[in-house]
Parts: C-alpha cells; structure tokens; sequence
C-alpha cells in the first residue's frame, strides 16, 4: 500500500481499526416454567431463551441442573426458536428444584449465560 507521497506503508492507521462485538442473548437468562408432576414419575420442563441480539435464535446446548447436580444436557437448534421442553432423566418422589443454562455453539457469540433461576417443580400425591 503506498501513501500520498509515495512511501510504502506496512501498517493500517488506527483510526482505521475496526471493533466486532459479540453476539448476545437479549435476556441474560433462561426463563423456565413446570407444572406439577405426579410422585414417581418423570417431570418436564420448559425453557424459552429470546433472541440474540443479531435477531437470530440461539442455538447450542441447555445444561439442566437438579439441586447441584447436572442432570442433563440437551441441543438447542434455530428450528426450535428457543423454546425447548425437558424431560428429567428420571423419576422423583418429592418436589425438585431445577436450574437450566444456556451454552453458545458458535465462538462469535458469548459463550454461556447465567443460570436461570431456580424453579420448584412439585410433586403430586
């Protein structure tokens, strides 16, 4: 690249720099939602995460967390627009307490969210 008076010139000004920003949820949260299930059996629960703030849905992973404990991991793809219903691995007796986060897939957008809060589910007799 040459200059106006014909130097030759290895580096960009900075004024010429350009800052890419990253991609981020719109909500710093996932929102989750349950209703009551029967003792013994599996609980569901419902996730809904807004949109990025590029406009387009999330996509990556929803890690599922029972008290402390990680139980699962499901993918979270565009299709589903960010809303994803959670079958629990397995089956309780009492009332749970469950907690879901968002992982990003792509390396341009921030790569996890906060833990949602924490949702009781209860147990039916």
């Amino acid at each position: 690249m040459r200059a106006a008076g014909g130097e030759r010139v290895t580096s960009v000004p900075s004024r010429d720099s350009l800052r890419v920003s990253k991609s981020q949820l719109r909500t710093a949260r996932p929102k989750v939602t349950a209703r009551s299930f029967r003792a013994g059996t599996r609980p569901a629960v419902k996730v809904r995460l807004g949109k990025r703030t590029n406009g387009r849905y999330p996509a990556g992973w929803l890690r599922v967390k029972v008290g402390k404990r990680n139980v699962r991991t499901v993918k979270l793809l565009a299709k589903h627009e960010g809303r994803r219903t959670i079958r629990l691995p397995r089956a309780y007796r009492s009332s749970v307490k469950v907690s879901v986060r968002y992982l990003a897939r792509s390396p341009e957008v921030v790569r996890k969210s906060a833990w949602s809060k924490k949702v009781t589910v209860r147990a039916r007799r």
